[in-house]
């Protein structure tokens, strides 16, 4: 990851609430949000709950607590390349939780460990040059069958370009399309069992919002959803 978030262990929820101000959502919102998207494909594959999560690129450890409230039974590991974010992270006390400082290139992962492996704006951050040798790190970490499920900025949304613009951790940052995260995972083995886009409309748009789900194939939302299998 080259953006350096050890700066930013302090500040990192209150620039993403203040960068996300147009969208009527919070930080929190925006996390239950991706986590009741991944635990309804979850019980599209008859998954009830995971016994083992991966929050990869899990920063100061904000989405991992919400993530025991999804998820009460799972062993939730969270891993991330900033000392002091993990660092934040095991100062949260989560229950059957445990978070490590890795490595640039995630060797550390481990073979075959998790059930689930959850990322939220992380691939964005790893250069394109090295990004196929980490997916193909997140891959063996996953046991057979194992789901990925990785939730990107969509650059195709306007409203999330300014949002990253305004981001000083998204400086000098370009946004993966969604064509770009199914073509790494594919070419690193994974099957692609489906994109989704979401985050249309701000939270404020009232009936608008109901008419999400029927846009899930519009590529036009502010974050997309991409959903593999080892």
């Amino acid at each position: 990851m080259s953006t350096d978030f050890n700066h930013y262990t302090d500040s990192y929820r209150d620039i993403i609430n203040r960068v996300a101000r147009l969208s009527g959502g919070s930080y929190e919102y925006f996390v239950e949000m991706r986590l009741n998207l991944m635990r309804k494909k979850l019980l599209t594959a008859s998954i009830k709950t995971p016994s083992s999560i991966l929050d990869f690129g899990c920063g100061i450890g904000a989405t991992a607590l919400i993530m025991r409230r999804f998820f009460p039974v799972a062993h939730i590991v969270g891993v991330d390349t900033s000392h002091d974010s993990i660092a934040a992270a095991k100062e949260l006390g989560i229950s059957n939780a445990e978070f490590h400082c890795i490595s640039a290139d995630n060797r550390d992962l481990g073979t075959s460990v998790f059930d689930t492996i959850y990322s939220n704006g992380t691939f964005h951050h790893i250069a394109l040059s090295t990004l196929p040798g980490v997916v193909s790190a997140v891959k063996t970490s996953l046991k057979p069958s194992g789901n990925l499920f990785v939730f990107e900025n969509n650059p195709r949304n306007p409203l999330m370009l300014k949002a990253m613009r305004d981001n000083p951790f998204d400086e000098g940052v370009v946004a993966l399309s969604a064509a770009e995260m199914q073509c790494v995972l594919m070419s690193s083995g994974f099957n692609v069992k489906c994109q989704e886009f979401y985050a249309f409309f701000p939270t404020w748009s009232g009936p608008l919002r109901a008419c999400e789900p029927l846009l899930r194939k519009v590529p036009y939302g502010a974050q997309y959803l991409t959903w593999a299998v080892r």
